[in-house]
């Protein structure tokens, strides 16, 4: 078969000179040009048509409308004109993108963006899909995990509320997700997430009239404050002294607090218990720690708490005597805590042990 052409025929070179300086690229003008130099291309292998054809192909994926395949060429080899070609082409990217565009953007980064550092060029579009929330469409390496961070702390500053299924808080922890292979420091974050979304679930502010907000937690010195907050405010949340102790730890890792023991959880759950009038609880509580903590100095400074459980007086026994069963497990109580009290107070313990038992000698 002879072709059409020769490969240097004139018509080839004038058509594809003429086609180079075209100036109004429309998606219509874009799609001839291709379709004519697709023909030219069975004829010819000269390096002027196949970098036309790339210009061709490039304009029509990013829709360029800024001149002629001679100006995008320009572009093409000029840093800073580069850079605000990309910028222009962020700027369009929208929630209806598809993956295949930001796939087209990463082969443009070869023919077109070339003078722009890999590095520079996926940091500025990944940012740009996390802040349309694209996180289906992010290209994750491991380099970007500070990127994705900062992200993190951008939304977990914004949010209005700490539940992890909605909102800003749905957005940080989204964006988590999208690193592959998790570091310690993102594991950390991710727990706190999920701490932040359980203490959503309690009744907890700080100052009256003013709801708590997840950035509220960064000015909060210590997880001691925010548990005796949410005992305080929370008249059964003593009952769930393993779920509180879990999200103190989510807490502790993610905002690097100190953190908060069992054992002086447990403390703030028996004064709670108290508090709420869960005699049982606390005698129960109180009985454990002094049995199975084997550090004294925790014991002894901690030895109110138990003392307020071996005086307690419930309001039901106001109007009635103390139930004998009472007694007799406070005495015992009393007894624990004599042997751990600092020697100063052991006086005010023998005094109401002693009361209680003349109590119980009565009966």
């Amino acid at each position: 078969v002879t072709p059409a052409y020769d490969p240097k025929d004139p018509l080839i070179q004038q058509t594809t000179a003429t086609l180079y300086e075209y100036p109004e690229l429309s998606s219509h003008a874009l799609q001839s040009i291709s379709e004519v130099l697709g023909v030219f291309q069975k004829y010819s292998n000269d390096s002027f048509l196949g970098n036309l054809i790339k210009l061709t192909s490039a304009a029509k994926a990013i829709n360029f409308d800024q001149g002629s395949l001679k100006s995008l060429d320009e572009i093409s080899k000029n840093s800073k004109s580069q850079e605000a070609l990309l910028h222009s082409v962020l700027e369009n990217i929208d929630v209806n993108t598809s993956k295949e565009f930001i796939n087209q953007l990463y082969v443009l980064r070869q023919t077109i963006f070339t003078n722009i550092d890999f590095n520079i060029f996926n940091s500025l579009l990944i940012e740009k899909l996390l802040s349309l929330r694209l996180f289906s469409l992010v290209s994750y390496q491991d380099s970007y995990e500070d990127l994705m961070i900062d992200y993190f702390w951008k939304c977990f500053k914004r949010a209005s509320n700490g539940s992890k299924h909605r909102g800003e808080i749905l957005n940080a922890s989204q964006s988590l997700r999208v690193i592959p292979n998790p570091s310690p420091k993102v594991k950390s974050l991710q727990k706190l997430i999920d701490s932040i979304d359980e203490l959503s679930h309690y009744s907890l502010y700080f100052k009256p009239g003013t709801p708590l907000v997840p950035a509220d937690f960064l000015a909060v010195g210590s997880i001691t404050e925010i548990i005796q907050r949410v005992l305080e405010l929370n008249p059964e949340a003593y009952l769930e002294s393993d779920k509180l102790l879990e999200v103190s730890n989510g807490l502790t890792e993610g905002l690097s607090l100190n953190p908060i023991d069992t054992f002086q959880l447990k403390a703030f759950c028996i004064e709670s218990a108290l508090a709420n009038n869960d005699f049982e609880f606390a005698l129960d509580a109180a009985n454990e720690l002094l049995d199975t903590t084997k550090d004294q100095l925790k014991l002894q400074s901690t030895w109110l708490t138990f003392f307020q459980v071996g005086k307690y007086v419930s309001p039901e026994w106001l109007d009635t005597e103390i139930p004998e069963e009472s007694i007799k497990s406070q005495l015992d109580l009393l007894a624990k805590v004599l042997k751990i009290c600092p020697v100063k107070n052991t006086q005010v313990i023998i005094a109401q042990w002693s009361s209680l038992d003349m109590e119980l000698s009565l009966r």
